[in-house]
């Protein structure tokens, strides 16, 4: 069993972290022009990857949860193009459903999971929708299930449709009638009351904006602009990254990263700050926030036109200060592209997917870098402790020659989930979601940090 010593900056105060992407892994070969998402599919604790391109839809097992991946197996063929896919459980059965937007076709695709990695034939929960483009879901009336934010790639309009009942929707409800080209949406809580507001792109006289959910019951009548002048912004997200509680809006437009500050979290935003510009005017993409340093605040990583790599700025103080920018060579002879963070081998840091196009004949290939952060120090190191079983579905027992005074259990992200300080020789995780989560235990001579598995 592995010992893993995760968010060392949040455990253990002075223990120094460092950040390496050098290692690449190659996860599948000659993939075709993909997209890529990742989830746990055949509920084994790992991370899953799914490619999808205009002729093929497939995913690949996670084998051993260090990123060795098994056979593609496919999951539709012949469906056209696809620009926006999302990983979600859709029906609350625990599993992760695909939720696919495709352009071609003009609709939006659910794929049931049905357990262990197999999937339903695809259900259409939207159409005609002016070349289907964007998927955003999440709970936009309060009601406890997933509804969806649906964008569009040509003409006006954008809307969403709201969940009935275990995977059924209702109409489209259109939440504008005029925003041209609403193409990429992103789902959060702007203005700080306690629903989910919309952040979506668009042309014309207004470039980016948010819409308010003023009832939190889905009326999205309150439209805020945010950018009104320069070029589309094709990539965004929504982040804190100045770790003031708020959500910031972080952007591309064409060879700038932009950050706008939420300045009173209520979503009014501030003068975009350029974060980074490329020397030579190419553009960048696919730009995305997450801890990449284990310091429990948000850093930046988006791939670059030039020498077809990645760059990452790492979140100095956790107040929006960044440090210079690092360069993440692609494979050689290839580039890089289809950025997502994602913890392939299990060990608590966010490694990054990489679909890599090798020039000397048009191919692509499917790599991960191996996110290579410091996490601990082996003098925290206790193998007399152990817990079992592992995995585990509801009762995990602790035996330790040490008394132990605290028990806490947290997700990859370094979300506390549970906290036991007395009767702690056992724990009952059943609540718990499945996947890797971290059990660290407190005794009078350390803190010791064990991997756990909640099937």
């Amino acid at each position: 069993m592995r010992t893993l010593f995760f968010l060392s900056l949040l455990f253990f105060g002075s223990i120094a972290t460092a950040q390496l992407f050098n290692i690449d892994h190659l996860a599948a070969t000659d993939v075709g022009f993909v997209r890529v998402a990742a989830g746990d599919f055949d509920q084994d604790g790992d991370q899953d990857l799914l490619t999808i391109t205009s002729q093929l839809m497939v995913w690949y097992p996670n084998l051993d949860g260090l990123g060795n991946f098994g056979e593609p197996i496919t999951l539709d063929t012949g469906m056209g193009q696809s620009f926006n896919q999302a990983v979600a459980d859709l029906d609350g059965d625990g599993r992760e459903d695909l939720l696919i937007s495709y352009f071609d076709q003009d609709f939006i695709a659910y794929y049931r999971n049905l357990g262990n990695g197999t999937f339903a034939p695809f259900q259409v929960l939207a159409s005609g929708l002016n070349r289907a483009s964007g998927i955003a879901p999440g709970d936009l009336d309060g009601d406890g299930d997933l509804d969806l934010v649906l964008g569009v790639s040509n003409g006006s309009g954008f809307y969403w449709i709201e969940q009935l009942t275990n995977g059924s929707f209702g109409p489209l409800i259109p939440i504008s009638t005029t925003l041209s080209q609403a193409r990429n949406q992103k789902l959060g809580d702007i203005d700080g009351d306690g629903d989910l507001d919309i952040l979506t792109n668009s042309v014309g006289n207004t470039l980016l904006s948010w819409f308010e959910n003023v009832n939190g019951l889905g009326d999205f009548s309150q439209q805020h602009s945010i950018e009104t002048n320069g070029l589309y912004e094709n990539f965004f997200q929504l982040a804190d990254l100045d770790g003031d509680g708020d959500l910031d809006n972080l952007s591309i437009k064409n060879d700038e990263i932009l950050w706008r500050d939420n300045l009173d979290g209520l979503g009014n935003f501030g003068t975009a700050q350029n974060l980074f510009t490329t020397s030579n005017g190419t553009p960048m993409g696919n730009i995305q926030a997450a801890d990449l340093d284990n310091d429990t605040d948000l850093d930046i990583v988006f791939d670059v036109g030039y020498d077809f790599g990645k760059v990452y700025l790492l979140n100095i103080d956790g107040q929006g200060t960044f440090g210079p920018a690092n360069f993440i060579d692609p494979p050689e002879g290839g580039s890089a592209g289809n950025n997502l963070p994602v913890d392939v081998d299990g060990d608590g840091d966010f490694d990054l997917i990489n679909s890599s196009l090798f020039f000397s004949d048009n191919h692509i290939d499917l790599y991960w870098y191996e996110n290579l952060t410091i996490l601990g120090n082996e003098d925290f190191k206790d193998e007399s402790t152990v817990i079992y079983p592992n995995p585990t579905k509801d009762i995990l027992f602790i035996n330790s020659p040490n008394a132990i005074n605290i028990v806490s259990i947290y997700d990859v992200l370094g979300r506390k989930l549970l906290q036991k300080e007395e009767n702690i020789n056992q724990l009952d995780v059943s609540s718990l979601p499945n996947g890797i989560l971290f059990i660290e235990l407190e005794t009078e001579m350390a803190k010791v940090v064990k991997k756990l598995v909640k099937e």
